[in-house]
């Protein structure tokens, strides 16, 4: 996930990397002393909990939603549940697969 700051606040963009807790500290370490202006990094999320914000903005489902989300991306098979009830977002279960490709057959 790559963050994008400007004036306007914090966007999010499709990237294919994968962070674990260290990387994201310094990811966002790295982002500060990029910038020349003063922000606050509020959260850094994964693409499967951006793409749930975004459905639910669409939606704006009343009383509490439970949304699994499936990631069919190249080599990967990721499917993150998640429950939404008034703006606030929780995680219960993310589970991924990553897929060996095959040689080709001559």
């Amino acid at each position: 996930m790559e963050v994008l700051f400007d004036v306007e606040g914090v966007h999010f963009a499709r990237s294919h990397a994968v962070f674990n807790q260290r990387r994201e500290h310094a990811f966002v370490v790295k982002s500060f002393l990029k910038l020349d202006f003063e922000c606050t990094v509020l959260s850094i999320l994964n693409e499967a909990t951006a793409a749930t914000i975004v459905y639910d903005l669409d939606k704006k489902a009343l009383g509490e939603l439970n949304v699994l989300l499936f990631n069919l991306g190249g080599a990967s098979f990721n499917v993150t549940q998640l429950t939404i009830e008034e703006e606030i977002y929780e995680v219960t279960v993310t589970r991924s697969l990553e897929v060996k490709a095959k040689p080709a057959i001559k």
